[in-house]
């Protein structure tokens, strides 16, 4: 768009960035759809130490759910014993997000857990 207005067309640069924009409502709207009818989700949880990892994802594995691209992390915090986690979790069945997350913030050792979106 910007060469195309620096060489003074006006009308094909104006065009174009309409159905630019228009393009990008319709895939972030598909996106959307896309994300609320799968069954993965993406979190990231912090926990209070190291050893908490195993029974959280021990409690993770219990109903079936599956983990993948697991990456340790430091916790946003300054805390040096805080470990923060990022990983994919595939569900058994479609479940309400919301209340799963809420139950994994029960769990023992998990101080915040939250869905990148």
């Amino acid at each position: 768009m910007g060469l195309a207005i620096g060489i003074g067309f006006y009308e094909v640069a104006i065009i174009s960035c309409f159905f630019l924009s228009s393009v990008l409502t319709v895939l972030h709207k598909a996106d959307l759809h896309y994300r609320a009818q799968s069954n993965e989700l993406d979190i990231y949880a912090e926990l209070k130490h190291i050893a908490g990892v195993t029974n959280f994802m021990n409690a993770i594995k219990l109903d079936g759910t599956k983990i993948s691209n697991l990456e340790l992390k430091k916790a946003k915090e300054l805390d040096n014993h805080m470990i923060g986690l990022k990983m994919i979790l595939t569900l058994p069945e479609k479940i309400n997000y919301s209340e799963y997350i809420l139950k994994l913030h029960s769990l023992e050792n998990v101080l915040t857990i939250e869905e990148i979106v």
